[in-house]
């Protein structure tokens, strides 16, 4: 079912450093209930962009049933040094819960979709989610509400430390620390979706999300990844390919957050059949298939 879906700009959830921060809400209008959430944050290399080019993509996440926030971070600046762009991801979130009730949000069922830098920045929040040393800061105003989110749609991220510390100027522990890869093996991220071009020049899909992907698989975690053949960084800008990438990041929210109960026993009807269609094969003595 697609919604009709209604905006709320440039509503106020936290002040950083003397700056506001503000979030556009898009929601799907005629939805019953309390709806499950999508932070969605924007690219533009740490240093620019805004909320407002997230149009597309979180109009695209409401039409599916989610209330999804497009969310200001503040720019890399000597006002907003790094790592405060991390502090703003986990700012929102805590907000997000704090005001759950007024925007009829699902307070359990909170996920993020970044792209670019704010795919970085959404990986770096959900790995180090309440830690009290590892990026911990940030509006304490909300310093009672869990940082934890259930999934992470990461698109085209810089995740190792060379290429993150290039980016950002950082070096030995501290690009360590600001790459999404050298937490993956520790176990601590949540389900993550990865979606990035092979003719990425400017982040490659190798090694980034491809080892993103193969470190938390290794980890025993969930992961899955889509490479789009030819496509370059930021390819969802091109004609057709915001509705269909939103579509599989609503499916995968699904499946590994609001709806994983009801999609684990679907999965077993299927694996008990399929196995089922594999005995009777055998006994038969043809192939299955």
């Amino acid at each position: 079912m697609a919604f009709e879906v209604s905006v709320e700009r440039d509503a106020e959830f936290a002040t950083e450093g003397g700056q506001p921060l503000r979030w556009d809400v898009y929601r799907p209008t005629g939805a019953d209930g309390i709806l499950p959430v999508a932070l969605v944050f924007h690219g533009g290399g740490w240093r620019r962009g805004d909320r407002a080019s997230m149009e597309a993509a979180a109009t695209a996440l409401a039409s599916r049933g989610y209330l999804a926030l497009a969310v200001g971070y503040r720019l890399l600046s000597d006002d907003a040094p790094w790592p405060e762009q991390v502090h703003d991801v986990k700012t929102s979130i805590r907000a997000l819960r704090a005001r759950a009730a007024e925007l009829a949000a699902d307070a359990d069922h909170v996920a993020l979709v970044g792209f670019s830098a704010g795919a970085h920045i959404s990986l770096l929040a959900a790995a180090t989610a309440n830690s009290d040393t590892t990026f911990a800061g940030g509006d304490r105003r909300y310093g009672n509400e869990s940082e934890s989110v259930g999934a992470v749609a990461a698109f085209f991220p810089p995740v190792t430390s060379e290429g993150v510390g290039s980016m950002l100027g950082l070096t030995g522990d501290a690009a360590a620390e600001a790459a999404p890869l050298e937490y993956a093996a520790r176990g601590v991220l949540p389900p993550v979706l990865l979606l990035h071009g092979t003719n990425d020049g400017l982040v490659p899909h190798e090694p980034n999300s491809v080892a993103l992907f193969e470190a938390v698989r290794a980890a025993g975690a969930a992961a899955d990844l889509r490479l789009f053949h030819g496509m370059q960084h930021e390819f969802v800008r091109l004609p057709e390919m915001i509705d269909p990438t939103m579509h599989d990041v609503a499916a995968f929210l699904d499946r590994h957050g609001v709806h994983t109960e009801a999609f684990a026993r679907a999965l077993e009807d299927a694996d008990r059949a399929w196995a089922e269609r594999v005995a009777a094969r055998a006994a038969g003595g043809g192939p299955a298939r």
